[in-house]
């Protein structure tokens, strides 16, 4: 108890030299607190820039040529699920014959195109509000499996369908010829389907939604599957979930043998190559990066400086207690004993200022507590090393000389 009413009154004492120490402390926590926030800044822009600015992907050709009317297998586009993306959206074509005068083999001609998708985004212009619905049943049946189709408001007329009816008619898919143009049909069982949902083409537009039939993916691929066929996609994008992540997500890619796009390549079809839209975040982001590695490149020789700052003005504030070490040590107190107080007494004017500056920090800045702890902690090390040393110097005077040169 003795110990610390002592340093009180020793700080009370040099009230004013007490107060400057504070003074000095505070300028140097508000430069910590202008760097660290420095760093945080440049942390949340980068964070920022992979939400504002994300990186698409497209299975495509090889050439690039193409992300649509691909032959995209199976394996391809797990892989690419399995990896860390998100939004993905893919579709596939299929084709049927609804009317009985249609259905004679060899098939030339479908009169009922389909196509599969597991979100409605797939179709550009086409919304839920532009779909009629069953009760119950809303556009997230698209992500399902079930068997459940949305009709044309053109094919629905033509062929007297309404909402809720069952369809049954002959499924076939597509494939391509070796050509890459031409393509033949082949049977893929017999789709049961009910009508879920009717869209208007007028809305939505023709256009954009050019098949009478749109079908869950999900539902396709073990329709087509099941009947012993080959099941291929026709197109596929997402978005990488973590951009901040892009060159792991690259080295996943090769790994899982997808190639890069190659001008010149004679392919059509295949969909064994990426092509990665991300040319302006990786502009944005290594603008903001540089900033970043260069603030924190910089952040160990800030708290040399600092520690170096605090050894200078401690050693001139504790120059004048050399008298009152040396007293005290005549009287019998060991000079650690001396040290030990001058460094807590020096602890507790850092906690004065540490407090002070973190209402300023926290009031006029906004800085965050887990921040602002992290600078006081920051400077507490570096006051804590810097009056360690600087006592280091004071102790070593000789008390007798001292002595004989105050008298």
């Amino acid at each position: 108890m003795f110990f610390f009413s002592h340093i009180l009154r020793n700080i009370a004492r040099n009230a004013a030299r007490s107060l400057l120490l504070v003074c000095i402390s505070v300028l140097l926590l508000c430069f910590l607190g202008a760097y660290f926030k420095n760093i945080e800044r440049n942390e949340s822009a980068l964070a920022n820039v992979a939400q504002a600015i994300p990186v698409s992907v497209q299975i495509s050709n090889k050439d690039g040529s193409a992300q649509n009317g691909l032959a995209i297998r199976t394996a391809r586009l797990d892989a690419l699920l399995s990896a860390a993306i998100k939004d993905p959206v893919y579709t596939a074509l299929a084709a049927g014959n609804l009317s009985p005068e249609h259905r004679t083999e060899p098939v030339q001609t479908c009169d009922t195109a389909l196509v599969a998708a597991n979100n409605i985004s797939a179709f550009a212009s086409l919304t839920a509000a532009d779909i009629d619905f069953v009760p119950g049943v809303d556009e997230s049946f698209l992500a399902g499996d079930a068997a459940h189709c949305i009709v044309a408001e053109s094919y629905a007329a033509q062929h007297g369908i309404g909402l809720g009816d069952a369809l049954s008619f002959p499924l076939y898919v597509h494939q391509y010829n070796d050509d890459g143009f031409s393509f033949s049909f082949y049977p893929a069982g017999e789709a049961a389907l009910q009508v879920v949902g009717i869209y208007h083409e007028s809305l939505s537009g023709a256009g954009a939604v050019s098949h009478d039939m749109l079908v869950p993916v999900a539902w396709l691929r073990a329709q087509v599957e099941g009947s012993g066929g080959q099941f291929t996609y026709d197109s596929a994008l997402c978005r990488v979930a973590d951009p901040l992540q892009l060159n792991a997500f690259k080295a996943d890619m090769k790994s899982k043998y997808f190639t890069e796009i190659s001008d010149g390549a004679r392919d059509l079809l295949s969909g064994n190559s990426l092509i990665i839209h991300d040319k302006a975040f990786v502009e944005v982001a290594t603008n903001i990066g540089g900033s970043l590695a260069l603030y924190r490149r910089f952040l160990l020789p800030v708290f040399a400086m600092v520690t170096l700052l605090c050894v200078l003005v401690l050693f001139l504030f504790l120059r004048n207690r050399r008298y009152d070490i040396a007293v005290a040590n005549s009287l019998g107190q060991p000079k650690l004993v001396c040290g030990l107080s001058l460094f807590v007494e020096v602890l507790l004017l850092a906690l004065c200022a540490c407090a002070v500056a973190a209402g300023a920090l926290r009031g006029a800045a906004g800085f965050g507590w887990p921040l602002i702890a992290k600078i006081t902690a920051g400077f507490l090390v570096c006051a804590g090393a810097g009056s360690a040393v600087a006592l280091a110097g004071l102790l070593r005077v000789n008390t007798l000389d001292l002595l004989t040169k105050m008298d």
